[in-house]
């Protein structure tokens, strides 16, 4: 029994550890963490989601869109997963797959508060 609370506080550990990283702005140490927590140790949407976040904000496009790719795989109905998809297509450079992303996630989230937040900053977009 022991060892199993064990693997599971590491589990947690790890993930809050890496996640404190990423808020703290520390993505590039925060990575290898998030990475073993979403490739082996707790392979969920909210790990692959994380995973997507840090290396989007890295500078890291590619990484970031097959990050969030597979949250959206796991749970399809992940909101901020869907709507960075698309932000990170637009970092890339592919402003067509943005927008059709983007077009997406505002027709089955309206109500979000990214969903406002592009109609206010795009709005000859987005009206």
């Amino acid at each position: 029994m022991y060892p199993s609370l064990l693997d599971a506080a590491d589990v947690l550990e790890s993930y809050c550890l890496g996640t404190a990283l990423s808020f703290l702005d520390r993505y590039e140490e925060a990575l290898p963490l998030l990475k073993e927590q979403a490739e082996s140790l707790q392979p969920d949407a909210t790990s692959w989601f994380q995973l997507g976040s840090a290396y989007a904000n890295s500078g890291r496009p590619v990484e970031a869109i097959e990050a969030y790719e597979k949250a959206l795989a796991i749970d399809r109905d992940h909101e901020q997963a869907l709507f960075n998809l698309g932000g990170s297509h637009w970092n890339r450079g592919d402003h067509v797959k943005a927008l059709e992303i983007w077009k997406d996630a505002l027709a089955r989230f309206p109500d979000h508060d990214l969903a406002t937040r592009l109609r206010r900053d795009m709005p000859t977009l987005f009206p």
